[in-house]
């Protein structure tokens, strides 16, 4: 995803900029390709070159395919002065082989090549802008990681992976950076792989944003199979991707219509459920993306591995996949170990585990008497309301133990008049009174007792 740029300095003028083959892989040959030059110090800095004069907005110049493989671009006239600093860039649309941007990063250009010498000073902070490949504010903020550009690129990922420092509009010592997970070129959004988190410094609107290319995608991107020397980093994390695989292969089919089962490589296991409890990782082959899957059952005739669900998506085609062992516990494993610990390891206030010891202490279930005041409520045997002791109820009840007997009196020791009833004691004391109304119709009424 990269291709060779290179400036070209024709004659005593700086005029030509031209691009030649990419680094690996066929030429460019087709296409649209258009040259970029951004004035980033002096009176024109910001403005961008039209070919003629520098306007405000990016400019493209159009770059014209030779017949050796090169781009190239005349300018109309030179922009170039000395000790002022320069960024340019070839960018690459269409249907062409390599999709990006190409930096032609020239530093302080000059119109004829400079000459340095032990004991010139070399302005570093000048150097240092040079490299930055686009230079703006942050017009938006949604999130700290995530805001919108006052204007940069239109394409899609065109800054993934590049480090972005800002500084705060106010204060230009105050900078934090981080890292560009996703570019959307549309809307110039910028989501950052991680908060910057620097202390005190909040992201606002109008912060200024330079944008440094940064050679951490390309080491993310790198393949293992090249790195295989003794300890080195990929030598160790070939070995890691490589643990406890015990099959990989390309699938010889796969459930096109569920999405429920595949049937693996000839290489495969002839035994039966020689995959079960084992995960399989589809890397490819689905609309859904990579995924995983606990193998359920597995056919050593057909080799086919049946999932415990279905695969995510909705088109499913036999691409690669990757079993590995180890890297799933079965759920009854998991109950067992679970059911079977015992409580008195778990005394943490707040764990499960100390909430169960409770209500057993609760309960008596462990074998301690509960005391009468712990509990919560009784439990009636077959001889238990033989057990309650009652007293009779001098005044209207409220409990249950009074209203019982208030219903023994209510039956046994009770008298009526023709506007009331009366419930007595044993020893003829009013307990309470009902007052019985007639609506003249033959039909009585009975208030509640009081």
């Amino acid at each position: 995803m990269s291709s060779d740029i290179h400036s070209v300095l024709v004659g005593e003028v700086f005029r030509k900029a031209g691009m030649v083959a990419k680094a690996s892989g066929s030429a460019i040959t087709g296409g649209t390709v258009n040259y970029y030059l951004k004035c980033l110090t002096g009176t024109n800095a910001g403005k961008w070159w039209d070919g003629n004069s520098w306007e405000t907005g990016e400019q493209a110049n159009a770059m014209t395919h030779q017949a050796d493989g090169g781009w190239t671009v005349e300018l109309a006239a030179t922009p170039f002065v000395d000790a002022i600093v320069y960024y340019e860039y070839a960018k690459e649309s269409g249907d062409l082989h390599v999709a990006g941007e190409g930096r032609l990063l020239r530093g302080c250009a000059v119109k004829q090549p400079a000459t340095v010498a032990a004991g010139d000073s070399v302005d570093v902070t000048t150097l240092l802008r040079a490299l930055v490949m686009h230079s703006t504010t942050i017009a938006t903020l949604d999130l700290q990681s995530d805001f919108t550009l006052a204007d940069g690129s239109t394409d899609d990922d065109a800054y993934n992976g590049c480090l972005v420092i800002v500084r705060d509009a106010s204060t230009a010592t105050r900078r934090c950076m981080g890292f560009v997970k996703d570019y959307t070129g549309s809307t110039r959004r910028v989501v950052l792989a991680a908060i910057p988190g620097v202390a005190g410094f909040v992201l606002e609107a109008n912060d200024l944003v330079d944008i440094i290319p940064c050679g951490a995608k390309a080491v993310w991107d790198e393949l293992l199979t090249a790195h295989a020397i003794g300890l080195s980093a990929g030598a160790v994390l070939t070995a890691l991707s490589n643990y406890d695989i015990v099959h990989t292969g390309t699938a010889a089919a796969i459930d096109t219509v569920a999405g429920l089962w595949i049937q693996l490589t000839s290489g495969a296991s002839t035994i039966d459920n020689k995959y079960v409890d084992q995960v399989i990782f589809i890397l490819t082959g689905t609309d859904a993306g990579a995924q995983q899957r606990l193998i359920s059952s597995y056919d050593g005739a057909t080799k086919k591995a049946y999932f415990n669900r279905p695969l995510a998506g909705t088109t499913f085609t036999a691409g690669t996949y990757c079993i590995k062992a180890g890297a799933y516990i079965p759920v009854p494993y998991i109950a067992d170990a679970v059911l079977d610990e015992l409580t008195a390891g778990h005394a943490v206030a707040g764990s499960a585990g100390k909430a169960l010891t409770d209500i057993l202490a609760d309960t008596g279930t462990d074998g301690v008497v509960v005391a009468t005041a712990s509990k919560t409520g009784y439990g009636l045997a077959a001889d238990g309301l033989d057990s309650i002791t009652v007293t009779e109820p001098t005044g209207k009840p409220t409990t249950f133990r009074g209203w019982l007997m208030w219903l023994v009196q209510r039956f046994r020791r009770a008298s009526k008049t023709p506007t009331t009833i009366l419930v007595k004691t044993e020893a003829g004391a009013t307990v309470t009174t009902q007052t019985v109304t007639d609506d003249g119709a033959g039909t009585e009424t009975l208030g509640p007792p009081t």
